[in-house]
């Protein structure tokens, strides 16, 4: 069954994982994190798009053992048993709506006085195209502009036989460390490393804050 088909399907937990999400998991080597985040969803897909900006070797190799061993699937767009003509024009238009999208957040964030992002988007705008035609209900990327395109744009998945309708869920690394702990998949101390080691980047205060955040919410689970 190609992934097209699979939207027909009773409700899965599907998600589609994104470029820094793979990366921050891959570096962390304290314990599999990208094994653990296939223990979080029934189904995982990672677009050709996320696979080709993996672009260091080792991590892309990781990556293409999940594929080959059928525990990810590959997303390809240009692949015909992927996608027939039909689904290939309706995720072509999805592609451009959401690009349209993140232009209207841009927009939005100068009007605001917020900084804009330098970056295209691309792995993000494909594969929120993606999970919109396919159904799937979670976006896995700590990319925290995705969140506000979901909301500003309203996309919504239909889910189960019925086709309920959801609106998209961003899971960020954040959000992998409360499930995590949630699951029995890793300790809270665990999860607190994870986290800590993603902010190297971050400014004393950013990562202060980011800690705080997790904290709060290991303490209510």
């Amino acid at each position: 069954m190609n992934p097209a088909e699979q939207k027909n399907e009773q409700t899965r937990r599907t998600s589609f994982v994104d470029t820094n999400i793979i990366i921050v998991a891959f570096a962390y080597r304290n314990c599999d994190v990208l094994s653990l985040i296939g223990q979080l969803y029934e189904e995982i897909y990672i677009h050709q798009m996320v696979l080709r900006e993996l672009q260091i070797g080792p991590v892309n190799a990781r990556v293409q053992q999940f594929i080959d061993a059928g525990t990810w699937t590959l997303f390809d767009p240009d692949d015909s048993s992927c996608l027939d003509d039909d689904s290939y024009e309706a995720y072509r238009q999805n592609v451009k709506e959401i690009h349209d999208g993140f232009h209207r957040l841009n927009q939005k964030k100068i009007a605001d006085g917020r900084p804009v992002k330098s970056t295209a988007n691309l792995g993000e705008i494909h594969c929120l195209a993606a999970a919109h035609l396919l159904n799937a209900q979670y976006i896995c990327s700590n990319d925290y502009e995705i969140q506000e395109v979901i909301d500003d744009e309203q996309l919504i998945v239909f889910l189960g036989e019925e086709g309920s309708p959801s609106r998209i869920i961003q899971d960020t690394l954040e959000d992998l460390c409360v499930l995590f702990v949630e699951k029995g998949l890793m300790s809270r101390k665990e999860s607190r490393k994870l986290l800590s080691a993603s902010c190297q980047g971050d400014s004393d205060y950013v990562r202060k804050k980011k800690m705080e955040r997790l904290d709060h919410r290991l303490a209510q689970t």
